[in-house]
């Protein structure tokens, strides 16, 4: 597909400025985001800002299409496909649904959350790992769906004891939670963390997956 053809995509599908000038590039034009330029976004709150690679955004736009058609939704094929937690039978989950946990409190029995990569990660520099942290109990946030004190208290604690505690070196860890209007699988609790210069053998240990296990590798046009 050239640059400049544009990939079918549902309505549905929340297309920022930033994609629609990346769909006109190439790979070799396209400059991934830095480690510094993605703490800036992150600290104001600027993630549609985060571009992925255009192949990337080309394959996400048409796998959406396809997942939604397939499942029904994104939530459900994470929920079947990725996590196993639930098979949804309806077309969709309204956001904030719980599921039943062996715990109440976020992060603290392994049975409740999973770490994994993100299948559709932005276009970063390449030591960049862009994983996600998915909870089958809600954190406490605001209607935006950004974190009360309370609720980015229980994460930090996490990546704290999880990420920073094992990547060797100082600034090597981001993590960020999306307000809603930004959230993909909104339905599901999650948190996106990053790691830089991790080693491959950490990151496969946590995830139980290899770089080509995500689906923007397996997924083809």
């Amino acid at each position: 597909m050239a640059a400049t053809d544009k990939p079918h995509f549902d309505a549905s599908f929340s297309m920022t400025d930033r994609d629609k000038k990346v769909l006109q590039q190439t790979d070799e034009e396209f400059t991934p985001c830095t480690w510094d330029e993605l703490k800036s976004a992150i600290a104001v709150g600027d993630i549609a800002s985060l571009p992925r690679k255009p192949s990337t955004l080309k394959k996400y736009i048409a796998w959406t299409d396809k997942t939604k058609k397939e499942f029904g939704s994104v939530t459900r094929f994470v929920c079947s496909e990725k996590l196993g937690w639930l098979r949804f039978q309806d077309a969709g989950v309204a956001a904030g649904s719980k599921f039943a946990s062996a715990g109440d409190e976020a992060f603290v029995d392994q049975r409740d959350f999973r770490i994994l990569r993100n299948d559709w990660p932005y276009g970063l520099e390449e030591e960049i790992v862009h994983l996600i942290v998915w909870s089958k109990v809600l954190l406490d946030s605001n209607p935006d769906g950004s974190l009360t004190s309370e609720g980015e208290a229980v994460v930090r604690r996490f990546v704290e004891d999880v990420f920073r505690s094992r990547v060797r070196g100082d600034d090597r860890v981001v993590w960020f939670k999306n307000q809603v209007q930004w959230q993909s699988v909104g339905a599901l609790e999650h948190v996106h963390v990053l790691l830089r210069g991790a080693d491959e053998g950490l990151v496969e240990e946590l995830t139980g997956q290899s770089r080509s296990d995500v689906e923007a590798e397996k997924f083809s046009m």
